[in-house]
């Protein structure tokens, strides 16, 4: 859990939800494990009140209420989890593409999956793997994937990836319905709201919204020699111009 995941996690909340108070949701946050009791608490939180929630993960541990045997084989039957949250998780499984399709086949028809995965960022093992990082166009294979696999009426609501927070991560979002019938459920979409991302998808546009082709951290880095470039640059021209207008000596002292 890093600053974004939460900023990312309550806008997806705030817009596919607030409108829909009176349901009752089961919803699956997967990879659940967490040993801050005070980020816990401001994760759950952002959590609909009507939620009955399951923290699933790969061992027992604070914030887990079902240890997984496989971590690509869920306990469920089809069609049951009203909205799957996968929070930092795929890039962490080695076959994400076979959690993706397991996570479809246990959410139901009308049910949301949202995805959080890194677009950038250092390497991070922790317990587990650090394997992938997801750039734009990942959303939009997944959904191809999903299609391939059973899931003919899978739809890829929208997807963008989110400035950075503390200058740290860019978090890839991606959140699919697993029937389009439903699509109507769903009236609002985050990139509608605020602007702080590139790249983004929605399934009512063409093209990418706030299209960039450098990643912000290579943008940084080229900022950064620009300025280091300009110093230089400066450093010598005003010592020339000084030189020029007669104050040769100081230069002549100081060497």
């Amino acid at each position: 859990m890093h600053d974004s995941s939460f900023v990312n996690l309550k806008y997806f909340f705030n817009e596919y939800f607030d409108h829909q108070e009176e349901k009752k949701l089961i919803v699956f946050d997967i990879g659940s494990q967490t040993s801050d009791n005070e980020k816990l608490k401001k994760w759950k939180d952002i959590f609909p009140k009507n939620t009955e929630y399951l923290g699933i993960d790969l061992v027992d541990a604070n914030n887990v209420d079902l240890v997984l045997n496989d971590p690509y084989v869920y306990p469920f039957e089809d069609n049951y989890a009203d909205v799957i949250i996968a929070n930092s998780i795929f890039e962490h499984s080695e076959f994400f593409w076979v959690l993706y399709l397991e996570l479809l086949r246990v959410l139901k028809p009308d049910g949301i999956l949202y995805i959080n995965a890194p677009s950038n960022g250092d390497f991070h093992r922790g317990s587990h793997v650090d394997v992938y990082r997801f750039y734009p166009d990942a959303g939009m294979a997944l959904e191809k994937w999903g299609k391939l696999n059973n899931f003919p009426k899978l739809l890829l609501l929208e997807s963008y990836t989110s400035k950075q927070i503390n200058k740290r991560w860019n978090d890839y979002v991606a959140i699919f319905l697993k029937n389009e019938k439903y699509v109507d459920n769903y009236p609002n979409r985050i990139i509608d709201k605020f602007n702080l991302f590139s790249n983004g998808i929605t399934n009512r546009n063409d093209g990418f919204i706030n299209y960039e082709v450098l990643t912000e951290d290579h943008q940084k880095l080229l900022n950064k020699n620009y300025i280091s470039r300009l110093n230089i640059f400066l450093r010598k021209n005003i010592k020339r111009m000084l030189m020029f207008l007669g104050f040769k000596k100081l230069f002549d002292k100081q060497s």
